[in-house]
């Protein structure tokens, strides 16, 4: 693991730094005006959409949902997922956890139903709709997470 710090401002913490780095600089480059709704990102159009229209709250998205899970739970759950994204901010009630809202995307229709009452029973949560959401997702919301365990889920 490498860390380097391009900028006063930017302090970036990774595998392929580097990489990432000449990757940076190239796209940084580009006029403003030039860049302006294109696509520089090895991201579907959806992945790219959501993570940019981000606000106030920091966005992830992880292709180990398993592994996720785990950290998460300290559980195993074999759920047949894709992926699983979602936001996080501070908790305004304690400085020393985060509140995370997560959209679980499920390989079939039948997984998504069985893993929403799965999940329901692992989070012990009520049942609940959102209509922004494909057949194949489910959403969870309003976690509290300690930093420390946050931190760990992320550095997968």
């Amino acid at each position: 693991v490498t860390l380097a710090f391009p900028s006063d401002k930017l302090a970036v913490l990774g595998e392929n730094v580097e990489g990432m780095l000449a990757r940076y600089d190239e796209i940084h480059a580009i006029p403003a005006d030039e860049s302006a709704g294109k696509d520089y990102y090895s991201v579907d159009a959806q992945t790219y959409e959501w993570i940019s229209e981000s606000a106030d709250e920091i966005r992830f998205i992880t292709n180990k949902p398993e592994t996720f899970l785990l950290m998460l739970t300290g559980q195993t759950l074999t759920l047949q997922l894709n992926t699983v994204r979602g936001t996080f901010v501070c908790d305004p009630k304690n400085e020393n956890q985060y509140l995370l809202d997560f959209i679980f995307d499920f390989k079939n229709q039948t997984f998504a139903k069985a893993g929403k009452v799965m999940l329901g029973f692992v989070f012990g949560l009520a049942d609940g709709e959102d209509n922004d959401l494909k057949d194949t997702e489910v959403k969870i919301t309003g976690i509290k997470i300690k930093k420390q365990q946050l931190y760990d889920i992320l550095s997968l």
